[in-house]
């Protein structure tokens, strides 16, 4: 009977590890969704400064929401990423005008 309660214990810890896992998955490709349509929003041809911090802004909350404590992490990865997706985007119109 104890081992039982051992094996009945250990299923429901599994499926719990599991469930956390499985939301922890979506979570991410959430993240992973939202980032990849804000770069596609910034590298768009006209977007000002003021919107792109807009949209990374946005996008901040969200991550925050999904991970809560990982503003330092987004603002050492995404950030920069997504600043520099429109700063080459302004780089190459510079060049193609000039050209």
């Amino acid at each position: 009977m104890a081992s039982d309660t051992v094996e009945e214990n250990r299923s429901g810890a599994g499926a719990d590890r599991a469930a956390d896992l499985a939301g922890e998955n979506r979570r991410i490709r959430e993240l992973q969704r939202l980032v990849a349509l804000a770069a596609q929003l910034i590298a768009a041809r006209g977007t000002t400064r003021e919107e792109v911090l807009t949209v990374i802004a946005g996008v901040r909350r969200r991550a925050l929401a999904l991970f809560p404590g990982s503003g330092d992490t987004f603002d050492l990865i995404y950030h920069p990423r997504l600043m520099r997706i429109w700063q080459e985007r302004n780089e190459w119109h510079d060049n193609e005008r000039d050209a």
